[in-house]
């Protein structure tokens, strides 16, 4: 503020002598005094805006607006790690009849299998008995 009225002061200081130097001398470039006349009046002028904008009043002004608060969506989290279900055991060797691992081994090889009697039915129809 105190910064801003210096200005002020200092910009008029320097305009009155420029003024004051660029006023003619003698009537015949004067009209009379009509020149001088203006450049007092604009002298003046200066003078009283500056005494005007200086003044201490209080200034109403608005305060900006807050920034919006997400002007950008965030970044959405990273997909869930895909893992590959592991492979179905292969066997290398059959199981023993009617075993736990036989049963398992029969029941996930052949759809038709029944565990009471441990046969399956074969595509064309016959009945095997799992080994």
């Amino acid at each position: 503020m105190i910064r801003k009225n210096i200005v002020i002061y200092l910009l008029v200081a320097a305009l009155l002598p420029a003024l004051a130097i660029s006023l003619p001398s003698s009537k015949a470039y004067a009209k009379d005094g009509r020149n001088a006349a203006f450049a007092a009046g604009l002298a003046a002028g200066a003078i009283g805006g500056a005494a005007l904008a200086s003044s201490n009043r209080p200034r109403h002004w608005r305060p900006a607006p807050p920034p919006p608060r997400h002007h950008w969506r965030p970044a959405p989290p990273p997909p869930p790690r895909y893992y590959r279900p592991p492979p179905p055991p292969r066997y290398y060797a059959r199981p023993a009849p009617w075993s736990r691992a036989w049963f398992d081994y029969c029941y996930s090889r052949y759809r038709s299998f029944d565990p009471r009697t441990g046969y399956y039915t074969t595509y064309s129809g016959y009945q095997r008995f799992c080994r």
